[in-house]
């Protein structure tokens, strides 16, 4: 019966019957195929992994372990901040994601009804966003359209808050007589002056000197040119 090392411990090594030499000649100079194979075996499986614990030096192995368990404590707390960041943008509401833009000096894209207005984000209120346009500035209204938030490689002043709804924003036209193209629901754009701005409604006085009347609820977009005439 032979043996061989194997992770420490010497292991028997049987023959069956068939394998079992004629003479005590043959014993003495035969090589058995089962031992060398296990041996070999052995051998190639610690080349095979080199580090594994009995094969490290001493000195070596604290060292290890500390950065194993430094990796582990980097990913568990990699996970628990993505959990967290998860969790805190759930919390957040569609004008608490266009504040969040505003203040990291991103780019706003708002899509609806075939248009595309593109440009950094100049103000937030509760329900809008103020993009700065090529001489225009342009409210969009919140709900209604679908937003894309860029990173903004140009100078551009800090963002204001202004905390009133796109109701407020019309007023504030309205007050300054300014001159506007009001894009509505269904695509198509009134040029004008707004002249009153009630509950649900407004007045607009359009190009041809007309009364034009607008629900609020329609309104998608109010650009105003930001160019002194």
């Amino acid at each position: 019966m032979r043996t061989c090392e194997r992770d420490g411990r010497r292991v028997e090594l049987h023959r069956a019957a068939s394998e079992v030499p004629a003479s005590l000649d043959d014993v003495k100079g035969a090589k058995f195929t089962a031992e060398k194979l296990f041996c070999k075996e052995q051998s190639m499986s610690r080349a095979r992994n080199p580090m594994t614990q009995e094969n490290i030096p001493g000195e070596e192995l604290p060292s290890i372990l500390r950065q194993e368990a430094g990796r582990e404590f980097a990913e568990e707390a990699a996970e628990e901040e993505q959990l967290t960041e998860t969790l805190r943008q759930r919390r957040l509401d569609f004008a608490g994601v266009a504040e969040e833009a505003a203040h990291a000096g991103q780019r706003g894209t708002a899509e609806f009804d075939s248009k595309v207005h593109s440009g950094p984000i100049v103000a937030t209120g509760s329900d809008y966003i103020t993009l700065r346009l090529a001489d225009q500035e342009a409210d969009v209204y919140l709900p209604t359209a679908v937003w894309a938030f860029t990173d903004f490689e140009g100078e551009m002043p800090p963002p204001t808050r202004s905390g009133m709804s796109l109701k407020g924003r019309l007023g504030e036209h309205a007050a300054a007589a300014s001159r506007v193209r009001v894009e509505v629901a269904g695509g198509s754009a009134i040029m004008g002056t707004i002249m009153t701005v009630a509950d649900d409604h407004m007045r607009m006085e359009d190009a041809d000197g007309r009364d034009v009347y607008v629900s609020i609820e329609m309104v998608r977009a109010v650009i105003r040119s930001t160019v002194a005439h």
